[in-house]
């Protein structure tokens, strides 16, 4: 295998497929046991296999589970299944979140991107209400995702859109929070917490009113042409499949 090769069929969820159906999204149980890594053990033609997964990769069905679903959100859980796919880093899988991302704390059914053991992303969906005045292109990414721009410990700002289709775009912004440790260590001066920051990458839907959105933990080790490729990469299920 060529050690620059970037893309990797990760894991997916065995109920996902590329067509969205009325089936309820699975409980937690049920999701830990559909998500796996897939592995490659093919000693083959590194272009073949080089292809294979370039042109397959991988897809998360999203509402991913319905654990934390209550009165108060399940509007949010009851939205129309839908997929996206992206091509994940050599070595990257997805897995239920061992831990909390502070940073995503606002996605719904949020699932972690890990390398071995160490958590390296997160990503999860929101919805979103549509406008009736016209907004110019270049501002609506502020009809799309005021609740990331706008939140008081965690902000995702600087965005930068990098790919878009009839539909939707894809765009990079910069996540500025406060993680659980620095939290702690300063408790009752929130001035004096530490802020960081790292990259996100959001995607949004118009047919679907619903938005992806990535955080990349500090560590995740990603230049940025790779972030780029990362971000180029997402694909939301075709709403006429």
């Amino acid at each position: 295998m060529k050690k620059g090769l970037y893309f990797l069929m990760a894991a997916m969820l065995a109920a996902t497929v590329c067509g969205c159906d009325d089936q309820p999204a699975p409980a937690m149980d049920s999701y830990l046991a559909a998500v796996s890594a897939a592995e490659d053990d093919d000693e083959g033609d590194d272009e073949e296999e080089s292809k294979l997964k370039k042109s397959d990769p991988s897809e998360l069905r999203f509402p991913a589970y319905t654990d934390g679903k209550n009165e108060f959100n399940h509007t949010l859980y009851e939205i129309e299944p839908f997929s996206v796919s992206l091509a994940l880093p050599q070595g990257w899988e997805i897995r239920p979140l061992d831990a909390a991302d502070e940073a995503a704390s606002l996605l719904m059914t949020p699932v972690g991107f890990y390398r071995g053991e160490e958590q390296v992303g997160t990503i999860g969906y929101f919805t979103y209400e549509p406008v009736e005045e016209e907004v110019p292109a270049d501002e609506y990414y502020k009809v799309v995702y005021p609740n990331l721009r706008l939140g008081s410990m965690t902000n995702w700002g600087d965005y930068e859109p990098v790919c878009g289709t009839s539909t939707g775009e894809t765009g990079l912004m910069t996540v500025s929070y406060h993680t659980a440790e620095d939290l702690a260590a300063n408790p009752g001066a929130l001035a004096a917490v530490p802020v960081t920051e790292s990259p996100g990458i959001v995607s949004y839907d118009d047919s679907r009113h619903v938005y992806v959105a990535l955080h990349l933990l500090p560590g995740h080790g990603l230049t940025q042409e790779e972030i780029l490729q990362l971000a180029q990469s997402i694909e939301f299920c075709d709403s006429s499949q």
